[in-house]
């Protein structure tokens, strides 16, 4: 018997390319979302497709295109993990859960009125 994941899961990629400099650029790849990565002899060409914003998800992130040059890497980490996506329930009940400790915090209650 094969299990199959539910729906609203999705494989994607981490990776962290730390370079000559030391310095560490951190991508996450979601081919489901459309982003891609290729690895070429010279560079490697990164994708990533446009998203919902991270504070206002009303706002759309505009796609990014990244070159590396591997000439400049020292070191590539790769790890491949699971996402399940929140339903509409889980949202709403999130949200109800903030803005009730929001509501419950005196330090935000505080500035609200200032």
């Amino acid at each position: 018997m094969e299990i199959q994941a539910p729906d609203n899961t999705r494989q994607v990629k981490d990776y962290e390319f730390v370079m000559v400099s030391g310095v560490s650029l951190p991508v996450n790849i979601d081919p489901k979302a459309g982003d891609e990565i290729i690895f070429n002899t010279e560079e490697i060409r990164i994708t990533l497709s446009a998203k919902p914003g991270i504070v206002d998800t009303a706002a759309i992130m505009p796609p990014e295109y990244i070159t590396l040059y591997r000439k400049h890497i020292a070191v590539i980490h790769e790890r491949e993990r699971t996402i399940r996506d929140v339903t509409p329930e889980e949202k709403a009940d999130l949200k109800k859960t903030l803005d009730t400790l929001l509501k419950s915090d005196p330090a935000m209650s505080a500035s609200e009125t200032n």
